[in-house]
């Protein structure tokens, strides 16, 4: 596409747009990381439920982000410290931390997952659960 501009500069600009096949294969790993992520949830949760967890009950999540840079990290950070009242650090791996207490279920950790997941390189989460004496 180009753009003419008019008044006391006149110039072209030219703008590209990704190819329709790029955009179907970012979409497919999308999608592929997500039901990955979701798979692995399935696993955690079977895990989960070995320890006595179920659902309805209330559970901090650790999290972890891949790096992405220093300027991007620092605002991932801030976005889940004030927009979501996480706990998140920034170090040379990326940003990491812990959520507030959330009700968990099969259904609502996938939906946490698929958030997480559009902020950024979302790398997985973990709970810590003592195991019933």
């Amino acid at each position: 596409m180009k753009i003419q501009t008019a008044g006391s500069s006149t110039g072209v600009i030219e703008v590209g747009f990704p190819a329709p096949e790029r955009a179907v294969a970012l979409r497919a790993l999308v999608d592929d990381l997500l039901a990955k992520h979701l798979a692995q949830n399935a696993r955690t949760w079977a895990v989960l439920e070995r320890l006595g967890v179920r659902e309805g009950a209330e559970l901090s999540l650790a999290f972890a982000f891949e790096a992405r840079g220093p300027a991007a990290d620092e605002t991932l950070a801030e976005q889940l410290r004030h927009e979501l009242g996480y706990i998140a650090e920034v170090d040379e791996d990326g940003v990491s931390g812990c959520t507030t207490p959330m009700t968990v279920s099969p259904a609502a950790i996938d939906d946490w997952v698929s958030s997480m997941l559009r902020l950024g390189a979302f790398s997985g989460w973990m709970a810590t659960v003592r195991r019933p004496a």
